[in-house]
């Protein structure tokens, strides 16, 4: 029989092991949406909304982009629809969140295992972070002082992090076609999720294969292997050139607003966005006076940094509500890798300032979230029952006092609202971010729901 020391080095290495604790990260979140969870509302939660409307649309047979207009790729909502049927009491934030997982634990079992062979530590540096933004249920801007779980932007998340782990396959798997087929995944991912995350993808493919990381032939396999599965969608459904319309009709829409939304990335993002800039800097500095000449140009430190952070950038301007440029994080564990046996002053430059680039955005979504967990057993939910899984929300008892009177109120107060309305303007410059309005919205959804059922019964009485 075996040993007990020998069980226990068994057991070590198990618990030790990066996929590990990705597998058994996955299996605890299956395990919460098997239980009716209820979330502290926050701004804009209504975004939740598109999911179950979309998963009901499915249901009865309509697809996406084809049947009914959709800002963004199909995969989201065909994997929420999915898990609606596997997870019935699934909180509906959460299962969106959460569901993309099925795309990218295997992607990363992939990167983790694979740079475990020659680093544990590098495997398990990638991967925290990864499943921290993977799980966490908010975006690092802040949009209302009070605790809540941020219900819109799932989408923008969820391309944020698929770029993280496509970062994380370019510049630690090695060349051949195992990482033909990783880019091909991932990049049908992103394409059906978030479009401007697949061009941002295509961007940090095209500096891979310049830098020599990715052939010619692993880029055409992975082409090939992309381009497959997107035709026979195309032309078993209509998808792909539906959802290609909708995207270039949303474009249209937004022309001239770029630069608007260039600066509004550069000031929002301001406190990391400078010490980005230093950071290039010094990178350009270390590149040019430690030049390894087996290093292509373009594979250089200073290259990949930019290019990510211009990645992140241009990501940025086109959505409302991420978790802004975590996939420099790769980036950045790949650059220490090589500023590591420089002089310990250049190594102490280089980690200050890559923690001012990253411990913002990380801070910020983990506060969010571990400030929402916090309050979950002191707030209290309203009856909305009858709503299903988009009634499990609860918020502090005011806002619940005061979400219940403000129909009263618009109706006793008609002329100021419809004065502020002939001038364009919200009862208030946040109203959609108040978690007041957001309840105010679901239980007006209830109240005509109601109010519905009873015309119903009596006009089948009267008859």
């Amino acid at each position: 029989m075996p040993s007990t020391a020998h069980k226990t080095s068994f057991a070590f290495r198990i618990i030790s092991t990066p996929a590990f604790w990705l597998w058994l990260t996955a299996a605890l979140l299956a395990v919460l949406l098997c239980v009716r969870l209820v979330l502290p509302i926050g701004p804009m939660y209504w975004d939740t909304f598109l999911y179950i409307d979309a998963a009901q649309r499915i249901a009865v047979g309509q697809m996406p982009s084809v049947d009914f207009a959709a800002p963004v790729g199909p995969l989201g909502y065909y994997l929420f629809a999915w898990g609606l049927k596997l997870f019935p009491a699934a909180q509906p934030l959460l299962l969106a969140q959460w569901s993309l997982l099925v795309v990218i634990a295997p992607l990363m079992a992939v990167v983790v295992s694979e740079v475990s062979k020659t680093s544990r530590c590098l495997a398990f540096a990638l991967l925290i972070p990864a499943l921290a933004f993977a799980v966490f249920p908010s975006n690092a801007q802040f949009y209302h002082p009070l605790p809540g779980v941020d219900g819109f932007g799932i989408y923008n998340r969820q391309g944020v992090i698929l770029l993280y782990v496509l970062t994380c396959g370019l510049l630690f798997l090695p060349d051949g076609r195992k990482l033909a087929l990783f880019c091909a995944v991932a990049g049908l991912a992103l394409f059906t999720i978030k479009i401007t995350g697949f061009l941002v993808g295509g961007l940090l493919g095209v500096i891979a294969m310049l830098s020599g990381r990715l052939s010619v032939r692993t880029a055409l396999l992975a082409a090939v292997a992309f381009a497959v599965p997107l035709a026979a969608l195309e032309l078993a459904t209509g998808m792909v050139s539906a959802y290609i319309r909708d995207i270039l009709q949303l474009a249209s829409l937004n022309e001239g607003t770029f630069l608007p939304r260039f600066r509004t990335v550069v000031s929002a993002k301001f406190d990391i966005i400078v010490p980005a800039v230093a950071l290039a800097v010094l990178l350009a500095w270390l590149d040019l006076r430690h030049r390894d000449r087996s290093v292509r140009l373009l594979d250089s430190s200073t290259v990949w940094f930019c290019v990510a952070m211009a990645g992140g950038v241009i990501y940025e301007t086109q959505n409302t509500g991420s978790q802004e440029f975590i996939f420099i994080w790769p980036v950045l564990l790949m650059i220490y890798g090589r500023v590591a046996p420089l002089e310990k002053r250049t190594r102490v430059v280089f980690v200050a300032l890559a923690a001012f680039c990253t411990i913002p955005t990380a801070s910020a979504i983990s506060a969010k979230t571990m400030r929402a967990v916090a309050v979950m057993p002191l707030y209290e939910q309203p009856d909305l029952s009858r709503l299903r899984n988009v009634g499990q929300v609860s918020a502090r008892h005011d806002i619940l006092a005061r979400a219940e009177m403000l129909d009263d109120h618009f109706a006793s107060f008609e002329p100021a609202y419809e004065d502020l309305a002939r001038h364009e303007q919200m009862p208030g410059w946040q109203y959609y971010s108040e978690p007041d309005n957001q309840l105010q919205w679901q239980t007006g959804c209830l109240r005509r729901w109601r109010h519905s059922r009873r015309r119903t019964t009596c006009a089948s009485t009267a008859s």
